[in-house]
């Protein structure tokens, strides 16, 4: 039997492993904020890249580019940085006037029908 990796279907690999951003995606916005300022800078564009493109890491996407300086959200998304930087800047305010409450709350397979053994009927 064959199995398929993510290198087979040309899949982009995520900087950081997945145990850890399973654990990021469960922290408020502003600690991933927090933490994510602290890693290497291309560890931190290239996770913002990684998970922005993802309906379920979408968020957390935004709470890494907010961490990002211009050239390095140029680097992760060319032209259409600027967009980006302007996405995790209103998600970082909007996160501060909650006062640091917002939840990486993405979709879950129980939300969204979609069980271990496939849809439910």
């Amino acid at each position: 039997m064959n199995t398929i990796s993510a290198n087979t279907l040309n899949e982009p690999q995520s900087p950081i492993s997945e145990k850890e951003l399973l654990a990021f995606n469960k922290l408020p916005f502003e600690a991933v904020e927090r933490i994510a300022a602290q890693l290497p800078s291309g560890q931190r564009w290239q996770t913002a890249a990684f998970c922005y493109g993802k309906s379920h890491l979408h968020t957390l996407g935004l709470a890494f580019a907010a961490t990002c300086s211009a050239a390095e959200l140029f680097s992760a998304f060319g032209r259409n940085a600027r967009i980006v930087e302007a996405q995790a800047k209103a998600a970082s305010n909007a996160n501060s006037r909650l006062g640091g409450k917002a939840r990486n709350n993405g979709p879950t397979l129980a939300a969204t029908g979609i069980g271990a053994i496939g849809l439910r009927q």
